[in-house]
């Protein structure tokens, strides 16, 4: 049974408040380009842009943190979810919007990575 969709206003800001157009716009490239409107396509084009820009700059946060915490305290680290968990599924990072860095640090070292982020301009937030 074929569904129609009777808003494609409302699905394009759907996709984009919840980060998935580029994921949403890779799906709408298997229907035929007749059954959506150009409008729709072009918003998702859009919001798709906008969280693949986010995630590179996500993405560079991370090498700068590595670089400049990490490797200098010369600490024994994995990151979790964000690129990582993108890279590690389907290497495509970009796509991937994520709002934060998850890295857990190796007890011994966590002082050092502490000491070398606040040496580099990173505040800590205790809650």
């Amino acid at each position: 049974m074929k569904q129609e969709v009777r808003d494609w206003d409302f699905v394009a800001d759907t996709a984009a408040r919840k980060f998935s157009a580029p994921y949403f716009l890779k799906a709408l490239s298997e229907i035929s380009p007749d059954d959506v409107p150009r409008s729709a396509v072009s918003k998702l084009r859009s919001f798709s842009k906008f969280t693949k820009l986010r995630a590179l700059k996500i993405v560079a946060a991370q090498i700068a943190f590595h670089k400049s915490c990490i490797e200098s305290a010369q600490a024994k680290c994995a990151y979790v979810k964000g690129p990582a968990l993108s890279v590690q599924f389907d290497g495509n990072y970009a796509e991937r919007y994520c709002r934060d860095i998850d890295v857990l640090v190796h007890e011994h070292d966590f002082e050092k990575v502490i000491l070398e982020a606040v040496s580099n301009g990173y505040r800590v937030i205790l809650s």
